[in-house]
């Protein structure tokens, strides 16, 4: 339904008193999400669910290098608005083929749904050690598992206590 899994945070309180956060899942999950702000990358052309409905003002398009017709733009790079006979915006709901686009390609009521997307967090609080790396575990059963997951998994509480000691 186009929603994300939750991301799940840990926290612990260290030998100060302080509130130590850990991410447990979701990490890939939001670097993606960000990177695709950034346009780092478009949407694949594999994609499966590549028609998205919305609700949005009309632009002109012109055609890409593979044919594909994309937002129109002036040479101040703003988006070229389709006006109806008196002037005004015309606004309706549209369909757009995503498919090999990146953020900024976007029609504009895309871009603010994704920018007013709200994440859920599942929030652990005052997590042992144990914990964890029950936590880590469950998370990462059949999949490959970080550095730091492997440490805490396969070394102990401690030797995380200090890996992390020595990366701050």
């Amino acid at each position: 339904d186009g929603r994300f899994l939750p991301i799940l945070i840990c926290t612990q309180y260290d030998e100060y008193g302080c509130e130590v956060r850990y991410l447990i899942d979701g990490v890939q999950r939001m670097t993606t999400f960000e990177d695709y702000m950034n346009d780092k990358f478009a949407i694949s052309k594999n994609t499966i669910d590549y028609m998205v409905d919305y609700d949005g003002i009309l632009y002109e398009t012109k055609p890409n290098s593979s044919g594909k017709f994309i937002l129109k733009r002036d040479r101040k790079k703003n988006l070229i608005p389709i006006l109806d006979e008196n002037g005004n915006l015309q606004r309706r709901v549209q369909s757009i083929d995503i498919r090999g686009l990146k953020y900024s390609e976007l029609p504009p009521e895309l871009q603010e749904k994704i920018n007013n997307y709200k994440v859920s967090v599942e929030l652990k609080l005052e997590c042992s050690d144990e914990d964890i790396q029950i936590e880590i575990l469950d998370y990462n059963s059949g999949t490959k598992m970080n550095d730091a997951q492997i440490g805490k998994n396969r070394l102990g509480a401690e030797f995380a206590r200090i890996v992390i000691e020595l990366s701050n």
